[in-house]
């Protein structure tokens, strides 16, 4: 797991649409819909990464995802809990702190500690495998696209959202530094907020898009789901999150004042959007 900070885009391949009437529920998982995802996001995270992750959920809502299901850089296991209906199949991480919080959350059947780019699982496995703003993390992105190809049964669908290299360009304080005739300091900023949030590998969407199909994907969809203004907003709130991660590490209970609900865990009643339509084309810029 890792914070996101910018333009994100969704490869997405050709997976169900969620259908009214469809009672064939436990053949796949649905996308919640994106305020059943910010109730859950934000009753456990900082406001800044609810309304990213939220971002994602709305431009995913209404997919179902044919089992089985691998979540490749699955981290604590957020991503399952707070966006999807029910739990997932597989998880893996190479983290083994991370995978200890989700398998105590319960929201995956299985979960291996290992490197996206040498998965310990046998070809033709998965018919669905999911990776949330993961790719932009490893070292070895090239490996871990040709792993999750190779593990997926032939049909298979590839469902991944990744930070754009031209992440700094609509950070917040970088923007003010810059007004401010300040470049360096956006430099530095930007610097660190790489550091911050590990991010090992910032490209381009043509340069993913290469890297995908090189793979032996086929790319269905292509695009933005994460406007400029949310990315500012999602970095200017970031000043925010540091007294949230501090209260939890002094176990004081994690503030809920955006959630509707209040509901930290769990699948909920929100089983993703009904829809026979494509994805919508944008999100909202809150």
């Amino acid at each position: 797991m890792g914070l996101p900070g910018t333009s994100v885009r969704a490869v997405l391949a050709p997976a169900e649409r969620a259908r009214p009437g469809n009672t064939h529920v436990a053949a796949s998982v649905a996308v919640r819909s994106s305020p059943d995802a910010f109730d859950g996001y934000v009753a456990r995270t900082p406001v800044a990464y609810a309304l990213f992750r939220t971002a994602e959920s709305h431009a995913l809502g209404g997919l179902r995802l044919s089992r089985p299901v691998l979540d490749v850089g699955c981290g604590v296991g957020d991503f399952a809990a707070f966006a999807l209906s029910a739990p997932v199949d597989a998880g893996v991480d190479l983290l083994g702190d991370r995978l200890a919080l989700a398998r105590s959350r319960g929201v995956y059947s299985g979960l291996a500690q290992t490197d996206a780019a040498a998965l310990p699982l046998a070809d033709a496995t998965f018919a669905t495998v999911i990776s949330v703003s993961v790719l932009e993390h490893v070292r070895r992105p090239v490996e871990a696209v040709t792993e999750a190809f190779r593990v997926l049964r032939p049909g298979g669908r590839f469902l991944v959202t990744i930070v754009l290299s031209d992440l700094h360009a609509y950070l917040f304080y970088p923007w003010v530094f810059r007004r401010l005739r300040m470049p360096w300091l956006a430099r530095r900023y930007a610097r660190l907020h790489d550091w911050v949030f590990q991010h090992m590998t910032l490209q381009g969407q043509e340069e993913w898009e290469r890297m995908i199909r090189a793979a032996g994907f086929h790319i269905v969809e292509s695009r933005r789901i994460v406007c400029p203004r949310l990315t500012r907003w999602f970095d200017f709130l970031l000043i925010i999150a540091w007294p949230y991660k501090l209260m939890q590490c002094i176990g004081i209970a994690h503030p809920r004042f955006f959630a509707r609900g209040g509901s930290d865990e769990g699948f909920g009643t929100g089983s993703g959007r009904s829809s026979r339509t494509t994805p919508a084309k944008g999100v909202p810029c809150y």
